[in-house]
């Protein structure tokens, strides 16, 4: 995947820290739900065969595999901790292999759906990635979060999660139309309050908690200017479907 040494050199060693990989855990949880319920939205065929792009230790592959919601699985990563962690869940109908660079060993059309969640946000080139994931599967899940916001700084400030993107919803779904895709469905979501309270389960995260939930629910746009959701897109290569 196109990534920059430093944030190779960041996911290295990311999977190492045992309460980390609960908190992905958690997360992946919603991930996963928001895979199911948009390829359920949009036609896909029932038990699809998925790979996965960036699926660092499994965590997705894991959630997907306890909903019964693939027929196959199959997980890549720049990241080879990532990648033996992923193979110790000893999921189910899942591989899990390391890989370098931009191309995935994956024949065109060998699958019905590849999943790119919370990997374009990290990607010096991800309209490179975006091509290749459209050549590999006739449908596309990006997710992202939506960090362009009224907090984001004048000038780029490096963060220890490697996110050198920052997306709006309209510009996450410009970048998406841009390399020929047609977006089929697109959702806005917050985090799941195990998710958010993961690390810190004050009073005050509680309420912004809520905050969050009720302006994405009552004035979305207010909202996302506020706050950083999550946004997931569905799509498929424009004139085909």
């Amino acid at each position: 995947m196109a990534v920059s040494k430093r944030v190779e050199k960041l996911y290295a060693g990311m999977y190492a820290d045992g309460v980390e990989r609960a908190w992905r855990d958690v997360g992946a949880k919603d991930k996963a739900a928001n895979v199911v319920r948009l390829c359920e939205e949009g036609g896909l065929p029932a038990k699809p065969s998925i790979v996965e792009i960036g699926c660092g230790e499994g965590g997705i592959a894991q959630a997907l595999h306890d909903l019964g919601f693939f027929g196959d699985y199959r997980g890549y990563d720049l990241s080879q901790s990532g990648i033996e962690e992923a193979r110790l869940r000893s999921v189910p109908g899942a591989t899990f292999t390391a890989v370098r660079g931009d191309s995935i060993p994956e024949s065109e059309g060998s699958a019905d759906l590849v999943i790119l969640s919370h990997v374009v946000e990290h990607l010096e080139h991800p309209r490179t990635l975006l091509y290749e994931a459209q050549r590999i599967g006739s449908h596309v899940l990006i997710e992202v979060p939506l960090e362009l916001n009224w907090r984001t700084p004048r000038d780029y400030v490096w963060d220890d999660l490697g996110h050198i993107n920052k997306y709006t919803s309209t510009s996450i779904r410009h970048l998406v139309q841009s390399c020929d895709f047609e977006v089929l469905k697109q959702i806005t979501t917050n985090p799941s309050q195990e998710a958010a309270l993961f690390h810190r389960a004050s009073m005050s995260r509680r309420l912004q908690w809520r905050i969050k939930n009720t302006l994405l629910a009552c004035t979305p746009g207010l909202g996302r200017s506020l706050f950083t959701y999550h946004e997931t897109l569905l799509a498929t290569k424009a004139g085909t479907k």
